[in-house]
């Protein structure tokens, strides 16, 4: 039996306790459902070329979602696992299987019409021209003075 000298102090802490512990199950049980893995990911530029390649070993091209998102590279997949029918027992098991999903910033201004994706040996490679035209992160907009009249 719990005493408790304030018992509306004692009511808001359960509560609140039971808050946290619905949204702790839930967000555990959304993670194992939803993203399984993360696909490795090299990130360069040269003097034309934004360049992301991305190791998706096992991945069916037709498994691959590829979009620009704001200002983030969006892939998403999912690897499936090959079953084996011939009785095992496991020693070691490292790799991964299941749903993928990434958001990878673009750091440049970029054409997004020059994207350019190749898929070959379990390695996607993305490319993108990159903006000469830089684009100000601040943009001032001119106010002009009406007469007071109309």
């Amino acid at each position: 039996m719990k005493i408790t000298i304030f018992p509306e102090v004692s009511f808001i802490q359960d509560e609140l306790n039971n808050v946290f512990k619905r949204y702790l199950q839930a967000s555990r049980s959304a993670r194992k459902r939803e993203v399984n893995y993360s696909p490795l990911v090299d990130c360069y530029e040269n003097e034309e070329y934004l360049v992301f390649k991305i190791e998706v070993p096992g991945v069916k091209m037709e498994d691959l979602i590829l979009e620009i998102r704001g200002n983030y590279l969006y892939i998403e997949g999912f690897k499936a696992q090959v079953q084996n029918t011939e009785p095992k027992r496991h020693l070691l098991v490292e790799r991964s299987f299941g749903r993928f999903a990434r958001y990878l910033p673009i750091s440049k201004s970029i054409d997004y019409e020059s994207a350019l994706a190749i898929y070959k040996n379990g390695m996607l490679i993305v490319k993108f021209k990159i903006d000469t035209e830089e684009k100000p992160n601040v943009f001032k907009i001119k106010i002009q003075e009406t007469d007071s009249n109309k």
